[in-house]
């Protein structure tokens, strides 16, 4: 009996280059694949690996020799893969897809020593031109996967913001917030989602303590927003430690997550005023973050 996957991830498929024009075009296929006689595949499916090692044990081993006559011009292609796409039974180390996946999930190419191949340039122009003409796709998908419809916005999840790319150039990301009760549009000159959040932050178009302002509940923040939250924690505290010396100021848009970042991560760096803020912060996990961090730093 088939099965749901069950929360998104990120995982790995293995072509040769030459396809990637037409998955690029039309997504990942289910099929039985010409090697199914070697590889023992039963049922129209699309393979993936569910970890980097996973592939790179397989590329040095059983399907290396697979694709032996191709594997200098071979590409893994990294996917997300939505939560609540039907899945098949396979190895432990892999996800067997049953239906077709978008190719608007595919993050990124690299060869097989892990260096990036290039998807921004002709390729995506032809993929661009085919999509507007042929499939006729959405305005913008979020990333990775859910579709916001071109009519309005009635189809946007009430409250939601995020990371988009467009289906015109699905290299190229926007940020949809809010501007008090209005709906906001910020074209992004990143190109990865973790460029585009570092981008967030450096042009202060929103911010952890921001998001988390929207959905003050407990458990009231989706899936989505909750893997934004956390990557934005990441990129606030990455660049606070660019700075020589953080001062109070210099926090004042981070959630409590953020700060505990900040407070693990460049506490040295901080000024005694920014210090006796954060030993004196409202959120009481804060304090304790301090408070230990306190103990090993001479101030």
């Amino acid at each position: 009996m088939n099965q749901t996957l069950q929360h998104d991830i990120l995982a790995y498929h293995v072509t040769p280059r030459a396809c990637l024009p037409s998955i690029l075009a039309q997504g990942l296929v289910p099929q039985v694949g010409k090697r199914s006689a070697t590889v023992r595949e039963a049922r129209p499916a699309v393979f993936f690996f569910a970890a980097r090692e996973s592939c790179e044990d397989a590329l040095t081993n059983w399907l290396g020799e697979q694709f032996d006559d191709v594997a200098d011009e071979l590409a893994i292609l990294q996917v997300a893969l939505p939560w609540g796409i039907e899945i098949g039974h396979g190895a432990e180390y892999e996800v067997v897809v049953l239906e077709p996946v978008p190719a608007a999930s595919i993050i990124a190419a690299c060869n097989c020593d892990w260096s990036a191949i290039d998807l921004h340039g002709k390729v995506r122009g032809e993929l661009a031109q085919i999509a507007r003409k042929e499939r006729d796709m959405p305005f913008l998908m979020t990333h990775p996967v859910q579709v916001i419809e071109p009519h309005g916005n009635a189809a946007v999840p009430d409250g939601w913001e995020g990371l988009c790319v467009s289906s015109s150039d699905i290299a190229s990301y926007w940020y949809l917030g809010w501007e008090g009760e209005e709906r906001s549009f910020s074209k992004l000159q990143a190109n990865s989602f973790r460029d585009a959040v570092c981008e967030l932050v450096h042009r202060k178009i929103t911010s952890s303590q921001a998001l988390r302002a929207r959905f003050p509940a407990k458990g009231s923040m989706p899936p989505r927003e909750v893997e934004l939250l956390y990557a934005l924690r990441e990129a606030e505290a990455r660049l606070l430690g660019d700075l020589e010396a953080i001062g109070p100021d210099d926090f004042a848009h981070l959630d409590w997550g953020a700060r505990i970042k900040l407070i693990n991560d460049h506490f040295e760096k901080c000024s005694q005023p920014a210090r006796h803020a954060l030993l004196h912060d409202e959120h009481h996990f804060v304090r304790s973050a301090a408070v230990i961090a306190a103990r090993g730093t001479v101030i």
